[in-house]
């Protein structure tokens, strides 16, 4: 009997794990394969990634990251990435021709459709799934970066703050002439 609930216990801990995709923070491209609209990614894909991964995907954040996700291989899938229970949807690309496997080019690419979240530190986890495929099924890639070698965004409240200040400049500059 006790033997039987170890096996029991043991066999719910490899089901668990098996549902989640840990990737590792700035460990490059992960491949993602799908089946068409409304359908979930699942391990698959890697061609020029580092790996594989599919649904549910976690990782963990010391810092602030960038969550990046880009179609590839064919022009014309758009994806919607459910992280921390938010939903976030990729760009709307036009259906036009071209064929690329390299993750790198195809995020770059303004033909594919791509999306960019920043997140604060903290243990995250993001589902994804496919909301256009205009070919049925395909690829894609994900990773998580600590956004070494790109420009800061500004937060809102800096933007507003700034552009307070520019008006305030303007209606001096206006009162005074």
């Amino acid at each position: 009997m006790r033997k039987d609930l170890l096996l029991v216990v043991a066999l719910l801990g490899l089901t668990s794990m098996a549902s989640a995709s840990a990737i590792v923070v700035d460990g490059g491209w992960y491949g993602f394969c799908f089946d068409g609209p409304g359908t979930a990614a699942y391990a698959g894909c890697q061609n020029d990634g580092v790996g594989v991964v599919g649904n549910t995907i976690t990782f963990t954040a010391s810092g602030p990251v960038l969550f990046e996700l880009t179609d590839a291989f064919i022009y014309g899938d758009e994806f919607k990435a459910t992280i921390d229970g938010i939903d976030y949807f990729s760009n709307v690309v036009p259906n036009v021709s071209g064929t690329e496997p390299n993750p790198n080019v195809a995020f770059g690419d303004p033909g594919y459709s791509h999306l960019v979240v920043s997140l604060g530190a903290g243990v995250h986890t993001a589902d994804i799934f496919v909301t256009d495929s205009p070919w049925g099924d395909g690829g894609g890639y994900v990773q998580v970066t600590t956004g070494r070698g790109q420009a800061a965004v500004p937060e809102p409240a800096t933007l507003m703050l700034l552009g307070s200040g520019l008006a305030g400049l303007m209606l001096r500059r206006k009162r005074a002439a």
